[in-house]
């Protein structure tokens, strides 16, 4: 009998999987959002090379302006934020910057990267760049919140702020299902279309890499909003708590919990997420202004 119910649960896993790759998106090639942008919304596209590895991203939007650097979960890429990327507030206040992270989109597409210290390692060249504005928020969603969390601890020169979406940050405070176990042997990998198979290997690294950071949380000193849906049945409601207890020097830390929300709330709540994220724009020009303000008194 369970032998039975095993092996419908597996079935019933194939399955989702190969609907989850036929009905979803996942990316789109340079041309793609040529087709999107039409000449409408000023946009690049670039490649440069990172620890062996050919990494890609979009910047939108003007120089002049504030950045905002959102970093994806698993499986997807840069294109999911398009949503973001068309929308005219954010076009008129926000250089905007989304990767697609090492494995996914066109960043080696296929060749997982399981260290999170190695992913902010390639990616993190992008934020150095001089012609960046301040400040610089973070925007990471499920996966992308420890990549967005590890790049605040080991380069907290370049992070202002940090906007969390369901962001997997405690080790062990996740979902894994039973066929990620399965899939990871080659004999049965190619039940899962690649970009899933990208996915397990993080997915079954996550806890021991989310072990590794912990005694890096002190070293986060940018503000951070954390969304999470109370009923996420992928990333737990725990982690709300997790951070809480680690977010020791941070200027502040504030979680908007989503009564009856789910995993994917960057959709759905997105007039919400963008209010936040002005929040942040808003609480590093007002503490700007007071540093001046200090210098000033200190010179009379």
């Amino acid at each position: 009998m369970s032998i039975n119910y095993t092996l419908i649960r597996v079935l019933w896993g194939i399955f989702l999987l190969i609907h989850l790759a036929s009905c979803i998106k996942f990316r789109r090639s340079d041309a793609e959002y040529q087709k999107v942008f039409k000449d409408q919304i000023p946009y690049q596209i670039h490649r440069y090379t990172a620890l062996k590895r050919e990494i890609r991203y979009i910047e939108i939007g003007q120089d002049s302006l504030p950045t905002l650097f959102f970093i994806h979960g698993s499986p997807s890429s840069s294109s999911v934020y398009l949503p973001y990327y068309q929308d005219s507030l954010l076009c008129k206040n926000f250089k905007m910057i989304g990767v697609d992270r090492p494995g996914y989109g066109y960043s080696g597409f296929g060749k997982a990267e399981a260290s999170i210290q190695q992913q902010v390692a390639m990616i993190k060249s992008i934020l150095e760049n001089p012609r960046l504005q301040r400040p610089i928020i973070l925007v990471g969603a499920s996966y992308g919140g420890p990549v967005a969390a590890k790049l605040a601890m080991d380069y907290p020169e370049l992070v202002d702020g940090i906007v969390w979406i369901s962001p997997a940050i405690g080790p062990g405070l996740e979902k894994i299902y039973g066929i990620s176990y399965l899939i990871r042997y080659k004999m049965f990998s190619w039940l899962a279309p690649t970009m899933l198979q990208v996915a397990n290997v993080e997915k079954l690294a996550h806890r021991s890499e989310l072990q590794k950071m912990l005694p890096d949380w002190t070293k986060i000193k940018a503000p951070v909003s954390h969304f999470h849906g109370d009923e996420d049945e992928l990333v737990y409601l725990e982690n709300v708590e997790f951070a809480r207890q680690n977010l020791v020097n941070v200027p502040w830390y504030e979680s908007i919990v989503i009564p009856g929300g789910r995993h994917f709330l960057q959709w759905e709540y997105k007039p919400l997420i963008i209010k936040q994220i002005f929040k942040h724009l808003q609480d590093y020009q007002s503490s700007q202004t007071q540093s001046i303000i200090k210098i000033k008194v200190k010179l009379d």
